[in-house]
């Protein structure tokens, strides 16, 4: 019940919990990395999106075919990871490493 209304008052603000996908049919990998880094840009400008990406494919490839207990491909946790990290205004070297992180 707490926690709903935590998501609750986070989508009321337009806070991170309402841009994440919660369930598979929400968003694939792909439209998550491309929110991930639209956010980036936003959020600092300086970020060379290509360094994203790179981790992004390697952590891609190295979770490639599994999948959570939730069904969701697994590579979607470290990009809501990132992306929660993004909207904060984290770094690259700390957005490199929450994509990073379950490698």
């Amino acid at each position: 019940m707490e926690q709903q209304q935590d998501v609750a008052r986070s989508e009321r603000r337009g806070g991170i919990l309402s841009r994440l996908p919660f369930r598979p049919s929400d968003a694939g990998p792909e439209e998550s990395l491309e929110a991930l880094l639209r956010l980036v840009k936003q959020r600092n400008s300086r970020i060379d999106a290509r360094e994203i990406q790179r981790a992004h494919a390697f952590a891609e490839a190295s979770h490639r075919g599994q999948k959570r207990l939730s069904g969701e491909d697994f590579i979607e946790h470290p990009i809501a990871v990132a992306t929660i990290l993004a909207d904060l205004g984290m770094d690259l070297t700390t957005l490199q490493a929450a994509l990073l992180h379950d490698v």
